[in-house]
């Protein structure tokens, strides 16, 4: 079973938004090459209030791209593509989840080659699997 960020770009690389995990998408990293990639890094949310056999998850989705505007338009297919519901979500055939968006993409920086940064994070409740 892979960990849920792999899951994530899993689910995606399904839709055909990425190529998949190592190609132009990422865990906990954004190399420098290829120029147009996603990254998806987990971070520490607030405390989990609830005793259940889940764990809330939070990520961030990163979409970087030498185009601003194929940066934009990727990062809003990748934000479109997740339901926010009260229902279940299958990101793969083992992974089930309730996500959570945060917000809308919006521009995070331009790096020093030109290339645009959008961002969403995303709250994910899930199975406890620690990975």
């Amino acid at each position: 079973m892979a960990n849920l960020m792999e899951d994530v770009i899993s689910f995606y690389s399904d839709l055909g938004l990425t190529t998949g995990y190592g190609v132009d998408a990422f865990v906990d990293t954004m190399p420098e090459r290829p120029n147009t990639c996603l990254a998806i890094n987990e971070y520490q949310g607030l405390p989990q209030g609830f005793l259940v056999e889940a764990a809330l998850r939070n990520i961030q989705v990163v979409n970087r791209d030498v185009s601003a505007e194929a940066a934009r338009k990727r990062a809003l297919d990748l934000y479109n593509a997740i339901r926010p519901s009260e229902q279940l979500q299958d990101l793969t055939s083992e992974r089930w989840s309730l996500i959570e968006p945060k917000q809308t993409p919006f521009k995070l920086k331009v790096d020093s080659q030109g290339r645009t940064y959008y961002v969403f994070n995303l709250e994910i409740i899930t199975y406890t699997d620690y990975n």
